[in-house]
């Protein structure tokens, strides 16, 4: 978000306090998120079957879907309210 502080009436006009990306972003986000669960198995030593449920807080069902595969969680054990 480029605007500046405090936000004039030009930068509003303009846009400038929009979030603003690129196309990529949800595919460099993924990316991370299938990287992600391995390192926290290797880091804190456990392994997918011990997980009994999994909350992620995340804005969308297919970054929930990435960290879900990525973890090796089957859906029953992943709580997703994104669409409720």
């Amino acid at each position: 978000v480029p605007g500046i502080l405090p936000p004039t009436q030009k930068s509003i006009d303009s846009g400038d306090y929009f979030f603003k990306s690129n196309s990529d972003l949800q595919d460099i986000i993924a990316a991370k998120w299938k990287i992600i669960p391995k390192l926290l198995y290797k880091k804190t030593k456990i392994v997918p079957s011990e997980i009994n449920v999994f909350i992620p807080h995340q804005v969308n069902n297919y970054l929930i879907e990435i960290g879900r595969k990525s973890a090796g969680l089957p859906k029953n054990k992943v709580i997703n309210k994104v669409s409720k």
